[in-house]
């Protein structure tokens, strides 16, 4: 199979991201790509409040791709529901006709088929232009490059430039990590009551049991329901969203796409049905933004705050959810603490547990070798940094009680472990 080669333009590239990573290395490493499209379904509360939806939809716009991510967004960023296509019952069925939402994914693979989004999102990889670039090509390995190289070091590299063909080795190495770990998050918004969210949260026993002939059981509900009451009120933003990934790999999608280059084909390219995406899996979250649906300044900001912090917490919950979708992050060691720049935001609570794994390219291959587990850590409850959007500015105005630890200025979660096993370099990952 023919293998794609550096050409001599892109040493340049080599040479500089491996000067850059001999003193940042540490925090780099290769990540998912991750490309966000928004879901217009016209939900009818903010349908009925276009002052609301407008908050909404500029929050999502201005909101950058999540810091362990390689922003991956393509022209399409928001969809309206009444343009996706029809889903048959076959299509559905194929998804999973049993879940409430496989009627929306069958409708969003259709559409992403239509709109060819999986060549666009291989088309970004490769900077894929209609007419020739400098070095005679209709496309580049630049951005592969970029990505590819990070976490190297410069004694990777070097090694890598004396082994038998190891810079391509890097870059195809690259390809095969990096291109399958490509994902699109659709996600729609809806402004949501406490009492609709009351019946999608609590168990519906609980909630039969208010008309239960038997007192205790009825006791029980009422007690249960007046809690969550009290402890949800107003109107919440609710984030659902739907998980992708590009299906594509060195055997077939590779070639095909090798191929279209080959003879300049750059129309047939965009326009071919051979490139994919698969469905990876849906959740959804939500969070508190305003008591009422009267709009002014600060109800504005609240509902900034929601549809912020309901993003992150779905993105979140898919990370723990879908291992293909997990994240990594650097791990910071200073005597007996072990820290690391994630909190409440990456959806970490206490107790949660991590594996702290040291990482390794094979600059032979190009290829991530198999991350060796060092040990697992576990986060510490009540030091567990609140990094939720305008979390400090909510600690001000509820004020902390003297003798508690201000969670949104930590600036840090810290971890119970054994820190004389660690170093800087290593990353860690959550386990279920």
């Amino acid at each position: 199979m023919k293998r794609i080669t550096i050409v001599a333009a892109l040493l340049a590239v080599f040479t500089l991201s491996a000067n850059a990573q001999e003193e940042e290395q540490k925090f780099e490493y290769r990540r998912s790509s991750l490309a966000t499209i928004m879901l217009d379904t016209h939900d009818g509360t903010l349908e009925e409040k276009p002052e609301i939806k407008k908050v909404v939809v500029d929050t999502y716009n201005a909101k950058p791709t999540p810091d362990k991510y390689n922003d991956h967004n393509i022209d399409t960023r928001s969809i309206d529901i009444n343009s996706l296509p029809t889903a048959t019952a076959d299509e559905i069925k194929a998804v999973d006709e049993k879940k409430k939402d496989a009627e929306f994914v069958a409708r969003l693979m259709k559409y992403f088929a239509k709109e060819h989004v999986a060549n666009k999102l291989i088309a970004k990889w490769f900077e894929v232009t209609p007419e020739k670039n400098e070095a005679g090509e209709h496309y580049t390995i630049n951005l592969i490059t970029e990505r590819g190289l990070a976490g190297f070091t410069a004694e990777e590299v070097a090694a890598a430039k004396q082994a038998k063909g190891g810079e391509n080795n890097l870059i195809n190495g690259a390809l095969e990590d990096l291109v399958p770990r490509t994902f699109i998050a659709v996600t729609r918004y809806s402004f949501t009551s406490a009492e609709e969210i009351m019946a999608i949260v609590l168990n519906p026993v609980i909630i039969n049991n208010l008309t239960s002939s038997n007192v205790l059981l009825q006791k029980a509900a009422e007690i249960a329901i007046a809690k969550f009451k009290k402890a949800y009120q107003g109107y919440f933003v609710t984030t659902k969203t739907y998980l992708f990934q590009l299906d594509w790999n060195m055997e077939t999608t590779f070639p095909a796409f090798e191929s279209y280059m080959g003879k300049g084909d750059v129309a047939g390219f965009m326009n071919s049905d051979e490139f994919k995406i698969k469905y990876v899996g849906t959740t959804s979250k939500f969070a508190p933004a305003c008591m009422t649906l009267s709009f002014d300044d600060k109800s504005a900001a609240l509902i900034e705050r929601a549809t912020l912090r309901s993003t992150d917490a779905v993105i979140a919950k898919l990370q723990k959810e879908y291992d293909v979708f997990k994240t990594l992050a650097p791990i910071y060691v200073e005597g007996n603490e072990i820290t690391a720049l994630i909190g409440m935001n990456e959806g970490v609570e206490p107790g949660d547990k991590f594996e702290v794994l040291e990482l390794r390219i094979d600059p032979k291959t190009g290829k991530m070798a198999e991350p060796k587990v060092v040990q697992k850590i576990s986060a510490i409850k009540g030091k567990i940094w609140d990094n939720r959007a305008g979390a400090e500015a909510e600690a001000a105005e509820k004020g902390v009680k003297e003798g508690e630890e201000n969670a949104a200025t930590l600036g840090k979660t810290y971890f119970k472990g054994n820190a004389k096993k660690l170093m800087p370099g290593m990353f860690i990952r959550q386990v279920k």
